[in-house]
């Protein structure tokens, strides 16, 4: 879950990623940060852009307006046609995803549950 336009390559080494703009979904999205920092033990101190909208948030980072950080189902056609790069492709940032939902009997709530369950371990990485 990583990626940058392929100009962005000119920001690499690690430091100068650490200063070039950065694309977060929101201001409670510290996903780049826990990636920069985990790559440097260091703050990025780049100018940032707030895109609270999954693609438009990727679409953002096509475009190049900054790097960030996009689930791996919706960076790959962008990384197979050469419109973003994988900055750091043996750095990849796993996260958990929970599944939460009422404590309710229900047959149709239990069959969306099993349905979203079986397509996260067809789909993700565990």
């Amino acid at each position: 879950m990583r990626g940058a336009a392929p100009a962005w390559r000119r920001h690499l080494p690690t430091a100068a990623l650490g200063r070039a703009p950065i694309v977060d979904f929101d201001r409670s999205d510290a996903h780049q940060n826990h990636y920069y920092r985990r790559l440097t033990r260091r703050q990025p101190t780049g100018p940032r852009h707030y895109i609270p909208s999954t693609h438009d948030h990727a679409r953002a980072i096509v475009a190049g307006l900054g790097w960030g950080l996009i689930p791996e189902q919706l960076a790959t056609p962008w990384l197979v046609s050469g419109e973003i790069v994988d900055v750091f492709p043996d750095r990849p940032l796993d996260v958990p995803l929970f599944w939460q939902h009422w404590k309710l009997q229900s047959p149709d709530l239990d069959a969306l549950t099993a349905a979203v369950l079986d397509t996260a371990r067809a789909e993700l990485r565990t």
